[in-house]
């Protein structure tokens, strides 16, 4: 019994370098098209990496890296796959070298979508990290999310400043983007009110906004006075 299981180790084994052999054709070639800046040819030689890999090993058929398919906005954990560790870790260097690809042609959400699918391998990859977080930075939207990957990357490697860097820039962005978000509230609900109050010859100027004891506001009319402007 031992000799039969220690041959299907053997054929086993086999199979899996005959698979990374077969698709390292395919991302050498997807990397000489990236050095020669022919970026959607690359993407499409990464593609077909994981297709044939996708061939060999069934239980990863249902994941897609179309971008029209639903994206992880947060890092998947580890898969349980019983996938060999060494396809993963190709399956990984493809999706983030296709993620490279994407940003290089600037389609931000299928470099996040691609990226993320790297991470989900549950191989040690930065790369993929780092351009999940740089894609993420390009989308208004996904800022808070580029921060947090740019966080989780300083934490990891505290010795590189360009992390760093990012993070104090996406800061002063997402307070800029919140700041704004804030105004355009307000004045939409100062439309809404003047829009209800201009049936009785009133507007949200005609209102004084103190601030209170709980950090909130009290609301009082104006005396006429205040409500005139001198003609």
């Amino acid at each position: 019994m031992a000799i039969i299981e220690e041959i299907f180790d053997d054929e086993n084994t086999d199979q899996v370098k005959d698979a990374i052999q077969k698709a390292e054709v395919f991302k050498n070639q997807g990397n000489t098209h990236f050095g020669q800046g022919e970026w959607a040819m690359a993407k499409e030689e990464y593609q077909k990496g994981l297709d044939y890999l996708k061939e060999k090993y069934a239980d990863r058929t249902n994941e897609s890296t179309d971008e029209s398919d639903e994206k992880t906005e947060t890092e998947p954990e580890s898969s349980t796959s019983t996938v060999p560790e060494e396809i993963s870790t190709l399956r990984a260097t493809l999706l983030s070298n296709m993620s490279a690809a994407f940003i290089k042609m600037e389609q931000w959400e299928p470099a996040v979508h691609t990226a993320t699918m790297s991470i989900k391998e549950g191989v040690k990859n930065e790369k993929a990290l780092e351009r999940r977080a740089f894609a993420y930075s390009k989308i208004d939207d996904k800022l808070n999310l580029a921060l947090q990957d740019y966080e989780s990357l300083s934490k990891t490697f505290p010795d590189r400043t360009q992390y760093r860097q990012k993070i104090t820039e996406l800061k002063k962005l997402v307070d800029e983007q919140n700041e704004k978000l804030k105004q355009e509230m307000m004045d939409k609900l100062k439309g809404f009110g003047d829009f209800c109050l201009r049936p009785f010859g009133l507007s949200t100027n005609s209102f004084q906004f103190t601030p209170n004891e709980t950090g909130g506001y009290s609301m009082s009319l104006k005396q006429p006075s205040e409500n005139t402007e001198n003609t």
